[in-house]
């Protein structure tokens, strides 16, 4: 495992003009190829969110999160509007993916902005996810399937890569990862705006 981790982090000496973000987006992208069934998920999601292209993929982190023991910042939905609505306008997009496990902020930012096509994953019962145990604590407890965490979870990513543009912070490794595979899926760098700085790995 370590030695995977050194080849995957260190860009090889051939292709360090391309950037360590590069060599990381191409690497994820053969790791994190869809198997057969996670592939029919993927497209039975799609259809589930009523999936439209070309669209804003938006990520924001709650739950445990936004507690004291992490130093992220918790991005609320009245930061989030001006954001959404820039890259809309700017862009022309019309149809947001929302990637979260906060019900709440699903349910404010629909309402606030009532003129574009929301699109949710609704897989998993995110009121699980807000209250105050960890994720971790309550998949061993039984609280919450693992399977169903896993798989929610990677088709979460792989919707929320396959956007046009992209709004999160890159603190959050799922928001990381799914940039890094719109990077590599797209061959450049798609439009992004993220609430704690630029991207970095």
């Amino acid at each position: 495992r370590r030695r995977w981790t050194v080849a995957l982090s260190s860009t090889p000496e051939q292709f360090k003009d391309r950037g360590a973000w590069w060599w990381m987006a191409l690497a994820l992208q053969l790791v994190m190829r869809p198997s057969m069934e996670l592939e029919m998920l993927l497209q039975a999601a799609r259809r589930s969110v009523r999936f439209r292209s070309p669209a804003l993929g938006v990520h924001v982190r709650h739950g445990e999160a936004c507690n004291e023991a992490h130093a992220r910042k918790c991005v609320q939905a009245s930061e989030l509007l001006p954001s959404i609505r820039a890259m809309t306008d700017r862009y022309g997009l019309r149809s947001v993916y929302l990637a979260t496990d906060s019900p709440w902020m699903m349910h404010e930012l629909r309402d606030r902005m009532p003129d574009l096509h929301w699109m949710v994953l609704d897989a998993l019962p995110r009121e699980f996810l807000n209250t105050g145990w960890t994720q971790t604590l309550m998949t061993r407890i039984g609280r919450i399937d693992r399977r169903l965490v896993a798989e929610s979870a990677l088709v979460d990513l792989l919707l929320l890569s396959s956007c046009d543009a992209l709004i999160g912070q890159f603190s959050s490794a799922f928001f990381k990862t799914a940039f890094a595979l719109a990077l590599a899926h797209k061959g450049f760098v798609p439009p992004y705006m993220g609430h704690d700085g630029p991207p970095s790995w």
